[in-house]
C-alpha cells in the first residue's frame, strides 16, 4: 500500500484482488439449457449523444507534465476525479429529466432523425 500526498488531496494505492467468473469456461462447462437457468436479461434504455457537426468538437491539448511532482499529479488527478462526479450527477439529472419530458410527451410528437448519427 502506498499514500502519495498532494496540497489538496491524498491517494491510496493498493493491490486489489478480484475474483470474477471466466466466462468462456463457464460457457464450456455448462449445457445451454443450464446457462438459461443462470443467465438474467435485463432491459434498459441506453442514452447515446453524438456531435452533429464534428468541427465544432473542442480539441484536446496535451497538458506539459515534464515537471509535474507526484504529488501534482496526485492533486490533477483528485481534481479530475471531482469534476468527473460532478458531471456525472449533471448527466443523471438530465437523463431523468429527459426520460420525464418524454414521458409527458405525446410519443407522435417527438422526432426520430432518419438520418440519426448512430
Amino acid at each position: 500500500m502506498t499514500i502519495l500526498s498532494g496540497e489538496d488531496f491524498e491517494m491510496l494505492i493498493q493491490d486489489v484482488t478480484q475474483e470474477r467468473l471466466d466466462s468462456e469456461k463457464v460457457r464450456s462447462l455448462l449445457t445451454q439449457e443450464q446457462l438459461q437457468q443462470v443467465y438474467k436479461t435485463i432491459e434498459f434504455k441506453q442514452f447515446k449523444t453524438a456531435r452533429k457537426d464534428k468541427k465544432k468538437k473542442p480539441t484536446f491539448r496535451m497538458p506539459n507534465l515534464a515537471n509535474a511532482t507526484p504529488e501534482g499529479l496526485v492533486d490533477m488527478l483528485g481534481k479530475v476525479r471531482e469534476e468527473i462526479k460532478e458531471l456525472q450527477k449533471l448527466e443523471g439529472i438530465y437523463k431523468e429529466t429527459l426520460q420525464a419530458r418524454m414521458d409527458l410527451s405525446d410519443p407522435d410528437s417527438v422526432t426520430q432523425d432518419s438520418g440519426s448519427l448512430f
